[in-house]
């Protein structure tokens, strides 16, 4: 038996997943919105939260991730106190579509450095395509395009 685990790096299937069901499930935003299930919304925030302490997860090079009753002895404190500093927003347009655009903030850059690192192709269509909708159909604020690194008005 090896004295050490090694170290475990991420995972690009679980990356690229985890990217793209970000992207969906924020899609689904100006679906929830628009049928008034601002309860509903507020599950798929917890779905946005959940993919990014995942990726926070696979941005971890220790040998043992653990599961998820071990965050704190696995994530870097910063990471944690981002976590902890997310929005939990009450059941009602502003908050929900805050909240998702807050999550977005924070992830969306860090998946497009962890896509980099693993030579990982960035879904720029499907993301496109996405803020394009959100910001036609929930208005100008937030500013759905400032999301992306690329022109999203191309």
């Amino acid at each position: 038996m090896p004295e050490a685990l090694p170290a475990k790096g991420p995972d690009p299937a679980k990356v690229k997943y985890l990217i793209n069901e970000f992207i969906r499930v924020l899609g689904l935003l100006r679906v929830v919105v628009g049928r008034g299930e601002y309860l509903t919304a507020v599950t798929g925030i917890g779905m946005l939260r959940d993919h990014f302490m995942n990726l926070m997860l696979e941005e971890v090079n220790v040998p043992d991730r653990g599961g998820a009753l071990h965050l704190s002895k696995v994530l870097p404190e910063a990471d944690m106190d981002l976590l902890l500093s997310l929005p939990f927003p009450k059941p009602n347009r502003e908050e929900v579509i805050d909240a998702n655009f807050d999550i977005a903030q924070h992830f969306l850059p860090r998946a497009y450095d962890l896509a980099a690192k693993l030579n990982l192709p960035w879904p720029d269509n499907f993301e496109k395509a996405t803020l394009r909708v959100l910001a036609t159909s929930l208005g100008p604020s937030p500013d759905w395009y400032a999301l992306s690194r690329n022109s999203v008005t191309d």
